[in-house]
């Protein structure tokens, strides 16, 4: 399972050519929608993408608390060259799904200075 820390929200450039994952948004805020907590968890990051790739969840963790699950479509990842960066696309999980049960609300520590960390779930 991978864990997504996400700091403080920050706005981010509008000029990009993004297709993939435009936004505006990154990082985290109370008052974020749920598509603009997933639209900031999925990308860009450094990462091991076969690693990651073999990850089927991932938790958003701002503030220390999980705050979204997401199931991690593996066939769906995208490189932009320009950054060196991978982003990711798959499915918000709701209540009622096992792992969303399991981890909504509580608390991880922090992955440190990397935002992504790989945890056993």
């Amino acid at each position: 399972m991978l864990q997504i820390t996400l700091g403080r929200m920050r706005y981010q450039p509008d000029d990009r050519d993004d297709n993939f994952l435009p936004r505006t948004l990154a990082g985290w805020d109370k008052t974020m929608t749920e598509i603009q907590v997933y639209d900031a968890a999925r990308g860009w990051w450094r990462l091991n993408v076969d690693r990651a790739r073999s990850e089927r969840f991932a938790v958003v963790v701002p503030a220390g608390r999980v705050r979204q699950i997401i199931e991690i479509n593996p066939d769906d990842w995208t490189y932009a060259p320009n950054i060196a960066r991978w982003a990711f696309s798959g499915t918000v999980l709701q209540a009622g799904h096992p792992v969303y049960e399991r981890y909504t609300g509580q608390t991880l520590p922090s992955s440190g200075q990397n935002p992504i960390r790989y945890l056993r779930d």
